[in-house]
């Protein structure tokens, strides 16, 4: 059998590469331990190097419910069960400083959004991910007590 992580995230965009950073970072079970990305495109963030024209537009300076266009009643159920979450403050515990625009838009000092991915990917490099790219997963099976991942006919397990 192949080695089993302790956690495998499918996709490497945004959201996976901070999920596996979050989970590098946990504490009790996930605390260090190993974590596969598979990601699907040839690299991971790429999505991202393109956000704000490639200068990384990060987050807005104002933050709320008024803000927000989509389902009033989701965003407000969020914002009210996420009152702890700083994200201005997260990104700077990675190596993120961000500097903020005329009109409220934050991006990083460098107004660079490949710097940004580059911080995220050395310090999944340093906690040891193992990040795969053109991996596209095409099913996951729950066993008795591992998940079975596979790649087309290769598998991962976690």
């Amino acid at each position: 059998m192949q080695k089993v992580y302790k956690t495998i995230v499918i996709g490497g965009g945004a959201s996976g590469l901070l999920s596996a950073i979050e989970l590098l970072r946990g504490k009790g079970a996930f605390k260090g331990q190993d974590v596969l990305i598979l990601e699907r495109n040839d690299r991971v963030g790429k999505k991202l190097i393109a956000t704000g024209n490639g200068q990384g537009n990060l987050m807005n300076e104002k933050f709320g419910a008024s803000y927000y266009y989509g389902d009033a009643k989701f965003i407000g159920d969020f914002i009210a069960n996420a009152e702890d979450i700083n994200l201005k403050k997260y990104l700077e515990e990675l190596g993120i400083y961000q500097t903020a625009s005329k009109d409220g838009k934050m991006y990083p000092l460098s107004k660079q959004a490949s710097a940004v991915l580059d911080v995220i990917r050395a310090y999944l490099e340093h906690k040891n991910c193992t990040i795969l790219t053109g991996k596209k997963v095409t099913k996951v099976i729950k066993g008795k007590s591992v998940f079975e991942v596979s790649v087309g006919s290769e598998k991962f397990y976690a």
